[in-house]
């Protein structure tokens, strides 16, 4: 209930294959309920995963498309100038309207991006809400075989650089 329309998002896919080997007769070793970082410390020399410090991402994610615009959240669309907002609305017999959130978000894209973004998996799209001072640029393949991860790297520790958030003034 995060995003709401006239919001930009990147749209992450991860790949539908979950493609580490590792441990007894090839069966992955896992860190995590989500199964996405294998662990292997006690074995390094597996065929199929190298081992980085015995760590490996399993299902790096990369950006399909960076800063798409929100244009409607279930059925709230992007306000139109003068257009007031957050009013409860009523049925015809006075009582208030009940709101559903089914999850579906639209995006305003061109129909080749359309076409490309149906193309994956729902379950394998996700969306990162942006900053309203965000310019998007070319990222790098993800390293699937990073030597430390981002909140052991004293450079890193968070999403936004060693010295956390900042707001923009």
């Amino acid at each position: 209930g995060v995003i709401v329309p006239g919001d930009f998002v990147n749209i992450l896919v991860t790949p539908e294959a979950f493609y580490c080997k590792s441990g007894d007769a090839g069966k992955p070793v896992h860190d995590g309920a989500d199964k996405s970082i294998v662990s292997n410390p006690d074995n390094p020399g597996q065929p199929g995963v190298p081992n980085n410090a015995g760590t490996t991402i399993c299902n790096p994610a990369r950006v399909l498309y960076q800063a798409a615009r929100v244009l409607f959240v279930d059925k709230t669309a992007v306000p139109q100038p003068g257009e007031l907002t957050g009013g409860a609305a009523a049925t015809p017999s006075g009582a208030p309207a009940t709101s559903v959130n089914t999850g579906l978000i639209t995006l305003e894209v061109p129909a080749r991006a359309a076409q490309l973004i149906a193309s994956v998996s729902p379950d394998r799209l996700y969306l990162t809400l942006l900053p309203q001072n965000y310019t998007p640029e070319a990222l790098p393949k993800l390293d699937a075989f990073p030597g430390a991860l981002p909140g052991e790297d004293t450079n890193q520790l968070t999403p936004y650089g060693p010295a956390g958030f900042q707001s923009q003034k």
